[in-house]
């Protein structure tokens, strides 16, 4: 457990800048900064006079170090090596506090509510930034593969040279052990999730109109109207509507104005409870990766651009365009970042919108979901959500306990029990088909770099940056045939099953 607030601040600080990163290679990069060195304000031990201090000054391999004593604090000069840590801080234990403060919802890992209070000391308490795995991605470079961030995970959890050899031993260990249990259920040749999937370039998802980035977008943005549905109040839909909402020239569906006036209306509401100020201080990393995804390129682009800037007709204006207008224009300004000449693309066209247009129409309203995704309202549903889930899993353990009850063998009670069995089965069936509709579970899991996402009782497969939209049959064969110990991957094969068990209709 870690105990001290300088290294628990570091490590929130940490995972506010880089949480685009897998876990793993967030634990790794900590532990390694931590094996590298002390932290300002961290509580030290000095080997050479026994006495305890804490961190004043860095600067390279000298510290400075205040000690306190009866006649008050005094400050040493000491080298790295004649310093202690307190408490040792582990790679397993980064990673427990790391879980500790973060949820996994759909969007990306968050920060839980309560983590800032884990960080209350006598200098202070930190102030929330939005983490920036919540924030536009779309032109940012491709993660490494999924080999090299196995290789370096494990790197992570044996940080010392001396160990390397155990290392390997136990890695072979473990490839033998997989390869006879693959062998012995005659698994060999389809272990691989590529070749069991049968994934093919021309069963990409692809939209006429978009690029590949635009359909990433498209994407992430429908994980969110999916799984808030009741909250902006729009009925179902499906990611080729969506794309056909968003290029749409006058940009005036239902759903259009739906989703941009209640975002609008929350967002000033949040502002006028935490003050301007703070909601900007929240938002402006995703308002800068806004600038540096569409509006830094202006100059380079500029043809294209000037048909944003400067469109042959502007029709009548919606009020929420006015609004929307209005608001990118004031929180810009007091972000000191100018983002409102992407504005124009949301107002009605007289003809089909450009490449970009198209894209700052996407980046525009990502830009007010993770604006969302910075406010107390949001956590609150996905805390709530969550809550429920965890109830409905509750409720479904215990009717799958009681299925498993072995039927009666009189045949009248045998018949009543069977009636009873049916009737538990239902609810069952309901439980589950509640659970599968929880916005907390839009992602269901991901096996070997493929990420499985629950849309609309479809379930899509993500490489890279490509989808997939699976059929059943792939499915069955994914569960029958991908075999594994892990059991997180174990977890999300479980999750399928369950999930085709209560589709009605074919994928």
């Amino acid at each position: 457990m870690i105990e001290s607030f300088a290294i628990k601040k570091f490590i929130i600080n940490y995972f506010i800048e880089h949480s685009q990163e897998d876990i793993d290679k967030m634990v790794l990069n900590i532990h390694r900064h931590l094996l590298r060195g002390f932290l300002m304000n961290e509580v030290v031990y000095n080997m050479k006079s026994g006495e305890y201090g804490r961190i004043s000054r860095v600067g390279g391999a000298r510290y400075g170090v205040v000690i306190q004593s009866k006649d008050g604090g005094h400050e040493k000069d000491c080298h790295f090596s004649d310093l202690a840590r307190r408490d040792e801080v582990s790679a397993s234990g980064v990673k427990g506090y790391l879980l500790g403060i973060t949820m996994e919802t759909p969007f990306g890992r968050v920060l839980k509510e309560n983590a800032f209070g884990s960080i209350k000391d006598s200098s202070g308490v930190m102030k929330c930034k939005v983490p920036q795995n919540q924030c536009y991605e779309g032109t940012r470079p491709l993660r490494d593969s999924q080999k090299s961030l196995d290789r370096e995970k494990t790197q992570g959890m044996w940080p010392s040279a001396e160990n390397a050899g155990d290392r390997g031993a136990m890695e072979r260990q473990d490839d033998k052990a997989n390869a006879v249990e693959v062998e012995k259920n005659g698994l060999t040749e389809d272990i691989d999730i590529d070749s069991i999937l049968k994934l093919r370039d021309d069963q990409i998802l692809r939209i006429p109109g978009l690029e590949r980035p635009d359909i990433e977008s498209t994407m992430k943005i429908l994980g969110v109207l999916v799984g808030f549905r009741s909250f902006f109040d729009i009925e179902r839909i499906d990611v080729k509507e969506l794309a056909g909402v968003i290029i749409d020239p006058l940009y005036e569906s239902d759903i259009v104005c739906k989703t941009h006036e209640r975002l609008i209306e929350m967002l000033k509401a949040e502002i006028d409870n935490i003050g301007m100020d703070v909601f900007i201080e929240n938002s402006k990393p995703c308002i800068a990766l806004v600038f540096e995804c569409v509006c830094s390129s202006k100059d380079k682009k500029q043809d294209d651009l000037e048909s944003i800037e400067e469109p042959r007709q502007v029709l009548e204006k919606k009020q929420w365009k006015a609004d929307l207008e209005k608001f990118i224009k004031e929180t810009s300004s007091q972000a000191g970042i100018d983002i409102s000449h992407i504005v124009p693309c949301i107002f009605a066209k007289d003809r089909p919108l450009s490449k970009e247009e198209i894209r700052s129409r996407l980046v525009l309203l990502e830009l007010l979901l993770n604006m969302f995704f910075t406010t107390e309202p949001f956590r609150e549903v996905v805390s709530e959500k969550m809550e429920t889930s965890k109830e409905l899993e509750r409720r479904k353990r215990e009717l799958q306990a009681r299925l498993r009850k072995p039927i009666l063998a009189l045949d009248s009670e045998a018949s009543l029990d069977t009636d009873k069995r049916s009737e538990v089965k239902k609810e069952l069936i309901d439980t589950m088909e509640k659970i599968f509709q929880l916005p907390t579970n839009i992602r269901i899991g991901e096996i070997d770099g493929i990420r499985f996402l629950n849309l609309n009782r479809k379930i899509y497969a993500a490489k890279e940056r490509d989808y997939y939209l699976m059929s059943r049959d792939a499915l069955l064969r994914l569960c029958k045939k991908y075999n594994d110990r892990s059991k997180s991957k174990r977890n999300v094969l479980v999750s399928i099953e369950q999930y085709m068990e209560i589709l009605q209709n074919p994928l």
